[in-house]
């Protein structure tokens, strides 16, 4: 069996990072599996990048001329919206690998024609880090439903008109992938049950199986020794925060973030420590004035990652809308715990008031409460770090992780692409006692 994954790229945010540890996860059950992306940043052998013509020379083309419709609308907000318009030759390419099973992650960024989809060899299998596979163009649609429908008014575009560039998009789906077998993965049973409600999929296949983390890099470690090592002092009571672009991304929270820490303050008047990976100005963001915050920039590797963790005292996620954060299960492994809000695929990682803190949306005060309360309890917040280890030993774990999607592989090798069959049970990992949503 051969397994091409394919992501725009290999390292620089969530799916990217899980694309890869799930192909190299695969390669170590024995799954001849590659990685196929537009922007490769690692050096691992088993990543192959798209052979083009155009992107060295003008990398950043294809992003503009795919954007250039959603830019017509003056009201946007600064969400992520994907046309996926821009022909490409990734399915000539793919096929030339012949691949028994394509797993597609996050494609966009003009990663591929939407069209194209239906010319890729193998099974598809798509997991869905985000909600674009089944909307017009979105990636994060907070409170909008109208995914369930056909999109249009779509208040990303700041839209009113109902035939307007998402209903376009969303037509496009529907014409190019209602013939296709396409099996979804959701991460989360939120994401599971939202694609199950979609118009484009709800009469599909639908499986839950969890992320995993490799717990022998994602392990506890001494906090003192983290903390110096990255130029903190040794007992700076620390929150760290990890994002992507989160300065111009809404949808990671600091905005609710920052006035929460702002208002912390400890027994003896101290104030927490921001620890920021991943957006390398945010520290100096006027909103956190008067507050120690450290910037460490984009993380490369999972050891500096675990490294920031390490040093954290508590680790926030207050993500306005998650699937299944890396962040969070990823802290939960180091035995550090998460706050963060009762959102999308959170109360799957976080049980609370025993791995951490779900709070009601989007509740600032008590997000600074709860960071406030851990960081004046080390005892407390040192029990709900081992109890979030034991948690992702042996049901999180990248093993487990990589069994799940070989089973699934198999049984759609096994059976024709138009079987209607109950779906494979291959949700097993989640929390105690959870099960998944109906899968058609």
């Amino acid at each position: 069996m051969r397994v091409v994954h394919l992501n725009t790229a290999d390292a620089g945010g969530g799916a990217a990072r899980s694309a890869l540890r799930l192909s190299l996860a695969l390669r170590g059950e024995g799954v001849d599996s590659l990685l196929f992306v537009r922007k490769r940043r690692t050096d691992d052998p088993t990543v192959i990048q798209h052979d083009s013509l155009v992107d060295p020379r003008f990398p950043r083309l294809r992003d503009r001329l795919d954007s250039l419709p959603w830019r017509l609308y003056r009201r946007r907000t600064r969400a992520t919206f994907d046309v996926g318009m821009v022909p490409d030759r990734v399915a000539a390419a793919v096929r030339s690998l012949r691949p028994s099973i394509v797993n597609v992650h996050w494609i966009g960024y003009a990663f591929m024609r939407l069209e194209a989809l239906g010319q890729l060899p193998g099974r598809i299998v798509w997991t869905l880090h985000d909600s674009w596979p089944f909307t017009g163009g979105c990636h994060v649609p907070q409170d909008c439903e109208r995914f369930t429908a056909r999109c249009g008014a779509c208040p990303v575009l700041g839209s009113e008109r109902e035939l307007d560039l998402s209903r376009a998009v969303w037509a496009r789906k529907r014409r190019s992938w209602r013939e296709l077998s396409i099996t979804l993965v959701a991460p989360s049973r939120w994401m599971a049950e939202r694609a199950a409600r979609s118009s484009l999929f709800g009469d599909g296949r639908v499986e839950v199986i969890p992320n995993g983390v490799d717990t022998s890099v994602y392990r506890p470690r001494d906090r003192r020794r983290a903390k110096l090592r990255l130029g903190l002092t040794a007992d700076a009571p620390t929150v760290l925060f990890a994002a992507m672009w989160a300065d111009r991304d809404p949808n990671k929270g600091f905005q609710l973030l920052a006035p929460a820490l702002a208002a912390v303050r400890l027994a003896d008047g101290a104030r927490p420590h921001l620890l920021v990976a991943g957006s390398p100005t945010l520290h100096r963001h006027p909103a956190l004035e008067g507050l120690p915050a450290h910037a460490l920039g984009e993380l490369r590797g999972d050891e500096a990652m675990a490294e920031a963790i390490a040093a954290a005292d508590v680790v926030a996620v207050p993500s306005m809308q998650e699937t299944f954060p890396n962040t969070a299960l990823e802290a939960l492994a180091c035995a550090r715990p998460v706050v963060g809000f009762r959102i999308g695929g959170m109360p799957d990682l976080v049980r609370d008031g025993a791995t951490g803190w779900l709070l009601p949306p989007f509740d600032v005060r008590a997000l600074g409460e709860a960071l406030r309360s851990l960081l004046h309890d080390p005892g407390r917040a040192e029990e709900m770090g081992r109890t979030g280890r034991s948690a992702v030993e042996g049901r999180l774990d990248v093993a487990s992780w990589a069994r799940r999607y070989l089973a699934l592989y198999q049984d759609l090798l096994r059976h024709p692409p138009r079987d209607e069959r109950a779906p494979f049970p291959a949700s097993s990992g989640l929390s105690p006692g959870s099960s998944p949503p109906a899968a058609r």
